[in-house]
């Protein structure tokens, strides 16, 4: 079977014992237990033996020091510790039960059931990178900065993008996103670049079929073939397709973009034009739907959508953009859809 975590999360102890985390990972039919370990009872394991968990190689204690854990440690809510003044107490042998029960781990009790090759390297960044994405971190990194409120979260903002893309193996330099994400703000001075920022899609309107014909003013089609103005003449109309232009976070696009690439457009064939604006009244233009989303409860970023293919409906469209996008992984992702 898959495995999964139990528990998780962290709590505080009533003890004031800070921050406890804990965590069992069940897998294959065992129950992995993972726990802190205090600097003294680490000096009582003497020793370890070379196994594998998984297919992995790991060390594990050896009888001498399983047998020096089990009479001088205790298993407590936050983890590993030395027994304290009064060994005999209804306490200690209460929280001592844990050890009691280890045997030395001395074979893989674990069969792997899948054939894919297992990326060590890729696990072990992921180790570092969580790091970086955990909320908390990310803010105590802000608050050891000098930076202003405004500033301090673009700083998180930038750091938390990147190590989720890395995490997940994308490009970083894919539509010159590693040039915005190294503009990091050092002193109160910092303007973070719109350029470096803002990347241009193209999209069509679910309202309006053909923005090849004049709106309330007529505008020209741009394209590789040059600026046609809007007409109901078609048949001699240089593109077959004409897209509205707008603009889109490099960041969110190339993290989104496996899930949303159908519903708009990077580049133009020469066959496709675009046009800057398109007016539907003497004053009003007209605006792209609109799908926002949200990263780690704190960044929004406005991504323009249309429709796709034969997918002319608003509603069609945004049910088949959900189903990508809940089983994309990303952390914390929270997204609405605007007509």
């Amino acid at each position: 079977m898959a495995p999964f975590w139990a528990c998780k999360g962290d709590r505080k102890s009533e003890l004031s014992a800070g921050i406890i985390f804990l965590r069992r990972l069940l897998v294959n039919g065992y129950a992995i237990e993972i726990y802190q370990v205090c600097q003294e009872a680490l000096a009582y394991i003497q020793g370890y033996n070379n196994v594998q968990l998984a297919g992995i190689d790991i060390r594990t204690v050896n009888d001498i020091s399983l047998y020096n854990l089990k009479n001088q440690c205790c298993v407590r809510l936050w983890g590993l510790s030395k027994f304290e003044n009064n060994q005999d107490s209804r306490y200690q042998k209460f929280f001592s039960r844990t050890l009691e029960r280890l045997n030395l781990y001395t074979e893989d009790l674990i069969k792997i059931l899948f054939n894919e090759n297992l990326n060590i390297d890729r696990l072990q960044a992921s180790a570092i990178v969580s790091k970086i994405l955990e909320k908390k971190q990310v803010k105590q990194e802000v608050i050891n900065t000098n930076l202003p409120i405004r500033l301090a979260n673009v700083l998180a903002k930038k750091e938390y993008l990147k190590a989720l893309l890395i995490e997940r193996e994308i490009d970083l330099d894919c539509y010159q996103v590693n040039k915005y994400l190294q503009l990091i703000p050092k002193d109160e001075n910092f303007v973070d670049s719109n350029h470096y920022k803002r990347m241009t899609i193209y999209v069509k309107s679910f309202s309006y079929s053909d923005l090849r014909e004049p709106g309330y003013r007529n505008r020209p089609v741009i394209g590789s073939k040059g600026a046609s103005h809007q007409s109901q003449n078609l048949v001699a109309f240089p593109y077959k397709e004409a897209y509205l232009l707008a603009t889109v976070d490099r960041v969110f696009w190339l993290l989104l973009e496996p899930y949303i690439s159908d519903f708009a457009k990077v580049q133009l064939s020469e066959d496709e034009g675009y046009l800057e604006k398109y007016y539907i009244s003497a004053r009003k233009t007209l605006v792209p739907s609109i799908i926002t989303v949200t990263l780690n409860g704190r960044w929004k970023a406005n991504i323009p959508f249309s429709p796709h293919n034969e997918i002319s409906s608003f509603v069609e469209a945004v049910e088949i953009i959900k189903s990508p996008l809940r089983e994309s992984g990303i952390p914390k992702l929270r997204y609405s859809f605007k007509l």
